[in-house]
């Protein structure tokens, strides 16, 4: 059963102030992304995976139908991780604090997505699901 999707689109140049100004970038990056992902982005390309990590975590905001600013999830419950370079592995998706409170109300078992980037986009997409077959009807809530 599907539980919700996402999806987000980046342009990468948003980015590129972040990459210049040290300043700017600390504050930012610290608000997002937690400390395991930047020493994980910074091992295999920081401008490939900060813009990418970025729009996973909007996509998923929205496939759980929140925001960010008017709920108690954090950037950092949601995080993308590399096991290697970028264009050769499949990230992992990782919950913590309210957006895995919510993914086990909702009895999300399983998150597809799919991504892309390339000199101009960053591009997400999220599917939550239940697979796990009840007798129960959906909720409309």
């Amino acid at each position: 059963m599907l539980i919700g999707c996402g999806i987000d689109i980046e342009e990468i140049n948003r980015f590129s102030k972040y990459f210049a100004n040290k300043d700017d970038s600390e504050a930012f990056f610290n608000f997002v992304y937690s400390e395991e992902e930047l020493k994980n982005y910074r091992k295999y390309s920081a401008e490939i995976c900060l813009p990418l990590s970025f729009t996973c975590k909007e996509a998923f905001f929205k496939a759980l139908g929140i925001s960010w600013n008017n709920s108690p999830i954090d950037w950092k419950d949601i995080q993308l991780h590399f096991n290697g370079p970028v264009d050769t592995n499949k990230p992992v998706i990782k919950t913590f604090g309210y957006a895995k409170k919510i993914l086990d109300k909702k009895r999300v078992n399983k998150i597809d997505f799919d991504f892309t980037i390339n000199e101009n986009y960053s591009y997400f997409e999220i599917i939550l699901l239940n697979t796990i077959e009840t007798n129960e009807r959906p909720s409309l809530r």
